[in-house]
């Protein structure tokens, strides 16, 4: 089972964030982030690989493999340890709120376990 953060928009859309390793974004990176409406970080990393790659002759080309290399282990990691919790904060930004954190063995679960219990409760005023 897996932890995940449940979140709600004032409309009432939920969301379920797992916590901790992220695969998607281990594997898509900048796409998964772009994807996500994380702007900053997406276009952050663009920003950064269109500088390394435009600096290749001051730095030198060898300079260049290295830096490509190291950042082709970095950023997948990264992104992996970072991506729910990056995903998270974006929701609180657009308006969502965390009203729950629920055990279950995939997102679709731990949404329709968080409905039954959110279903059970009085409503309060």
């Amino acid at each position: 089972m897996k932890t995940y953060k449940i979140f709600k928009d004032p409309i009432g859309d939920t969301q379920a964030i797992k916590d901790g390793w992220c695969w998607p974004a281990a594997i898509f990176g900048v796409l998964w982030a772009l994807f996500k409406g994380l702007w900053w970080v997406g276009f952050g990393w663009l920003a950064i690989a269109i500088f390394i790659v435009a600096a290749a002759d001051d730095i030198g080309i060898s300079t260049v493999n290295v830096l490509i290399n190291l950042l082709s282990i970095v950023v997948p990691v990264g992104f992996g340890f970072t991506g729910n919790a990056l995903h998270a904060r974006q929701l609180v930004r657009d308006g969502y709120e965390q009203v729950d954190v629920v055990e279950a063995t995939n997102e679709a679960s731990a949404l329709a376990l968080y409905r039954s219990a959110s279903a059970t409760k009085p409503e309060t005023l």
